[in-house]
């Protein structure tokens, strides 16, 4: 009778010991899809934020001068105010970088686009994007010419 018991008592530990392990599993693996799916969308953000400050310089609304450095929070006077969008702002220290240098095409500009989250208790989260760019309504192509404007 006593090794009914013992055995009944083992099983029953076992089991407990299997259920604890597969939910130890499972909770790992919840823990890890949460992560990727948030920094999937920080990616995403970041994304957004780069497309969004290219788009402005490329319509002529802002100068790269004007967009580089910290992101500003989402501007608006009455939050209640409806938006228009579906998300809410980006939050968090976000920061735009940006950078440009002369192409071989006549009037054209290489416009490089980092935007980067500057808060350190979270992941990294960067995305860069490269276009050429008109920048102003006169942009002169001074690539291959001499000082005095003369081709080399």
């Amino acid at each position: 009778m006593n090794s009914g018991r013992g055995q009944l008592l083992l099983e029953l530990l076992l089991s407990v010991a299997i259920f604890v392990a597969a939910a130890i599993t499972i909770s790992s693996i919840v823990r890890r899809a949460q992560d990727s799916l948030r920094q999937a969308r920080d990616q995403h953000v970041a994304a957004d934020l780069a497309q969004s400050a290219l788009a402005r310089i490329e319509s002529g609304l802002a100068t790269p001068e004007s967009l580089n450095g910290p992101v500003p929070d989402w501007p608006s006077d009455d939050p209640d105010a409806p938006t228009g969008f579906d998300d809410a702002p980006p939050t968090g220290a976000w920061r735009i970088e940006i950078a440009t240098e002369a192409s071989a095409f006549p009037g054209l500009t290489k416009v490089s686009v980092t935007a980067r989250r500057d808060d350190s208790t979270l992941p990294p989260a960067s995305f860069t994007m490269h276009q050429l760019v008109r920048l102003g309504q006169n942009a002169v192509d001074t690539v291959g010419r001499d000082a005095a404007g003369r081709s080399r």
